[in-house]
């Protein structure tokens, strides 16, 4: 949400998206189910996009329990290794313009062509 709140024209769109989606006969719904946020597409988009920015897990370790090679360098069995997750959501060889907040790259029509397919879905 700290994110959000530095991009008030999004977090104005989810307000609106919010207020729309979440009423009820002119009165606001006191508890929110799930189906209730999956009608929130914009919200979910902004929130997927502030994941992608600020990782709550920055990064996840492996160990290898068979040899594997990455660009011609061979990493042996049993070597421990570190995926760097804010990293890779960092790269502009998958990302346009990684460093900005853009949550329309999470949109359905965005996501058939721009995101890649390891990344929340």
């Amino acid at each position: 949400l700290f994110i959000l709140s530095q991009h008030p024209e999004h977090m104005q769109k989810c307000y609106e998206e919010n207020l729309c989606c979440l009423r009820q006969k002119k009165t606001v719904i006191k508890y929110v189910s799930q189906d209730q946020i999956n009608a929130l597409p914009y919200f979910s988009m902004c929130i997927k996009e502030a994941l992608r920015l600020r990782s709550p897990v920055p990064y996840v370790g492996r160990h290898l329990h068979k040899d594997i090679e990455v660009d011609g360098v061979c990493i042996p069995k049993g070597t421990d290794v570190m995926v760097l997750i804010d990293s890779l959501h960092r790269l502009d060889e998958f990302w346009d313009q990684p460093l900005q907040y853009r949550p329309e790259r999470f949109s359905q029509e965005a996501s058939k062509i721009e995101t890649p397919t390891v990344i929340y879905h």
